[in-house]
């Protein structure tokens, strides 16, 4: 929601989730990889990858998802740094980042300031169920599979509470937009 309401006050976003779904694709250099890995009873019938069959596989067994993050990360990083530069070579002054796992991925090292949003994990097991149509046990398998919310916040320069209304989240989002434009 914090990424639409950013782009909707006319600053582009780049969500990496996004990217990973355009190299998973057919075609892509991924794809034939996660293939070869996880076999083909990940696709649907259309061929394509399916995004929840590989998560049933992979947010149950961590090796698996270690695999599967060895083949997409690099792919993702690529993607990224492509995309970054399109927005540098056009004049733009500032770029918002989506990033799931930015911690996990090291890419907080590169990447400042860091805006972190966070919310209770009962609300954001809700919203994830709510928003992907996940069981509670497939939205919990996801959650577990990042860093604790709190360290999150810890290390973010910004911390946005996304627990109450819109109406707070806004303020707290106008806020950080104004502080990084006064920078």
């Amino acid at each position: 929601m914090v990424s639409r309401i950013i782009r909707e006050r006319g600053f582009p976003v780049i969500d990496l989730d996004e990217l990973a779904h355009e190299i998973i694709e057919p075609g892509r250099t991924a794809y034939d990889k996660i293939i070869s890995r996880f076999g083909k009873d990940i696709l649907d019938p259309d061929r394509r990858i399916g995004r929840r069959r590989l998560g049933a596989v992979v947010f149950g067994d961590a090796g698996a998802r270690k695999d599967l993050e060895a083949i997409t990360h690099p792919e993702i990083s690529r993607l990224l740094l492509e995309k970054i530069e399109g927005y540098r070579s056009a004049g733009t002054e500032m770029l918002f980042l989506e990033i799931p796992l930015l911690f996990e991925t090291g890419m907080d090292s590169w990447i400042h300031p860091v805006i972190t949003v966070k919310c209770p994990q009962g609300v954001c097991l809700r919203r994830l169920s709510e928003r992907d149509g996940f069981s509670a046990s497939e939205s919990q398998a996801r959650m577990q599979a990042q860093m604790d919310p709190e360290e999150k916040a810890r290390r973010a320069e910004f911390v946005i509470d996304n627990s109450g209304s819109l109406d707070k989240t806004l303020v707290q989002l106008d806020k950080v937009i104004s502080e990084l434009i006064k920078s």
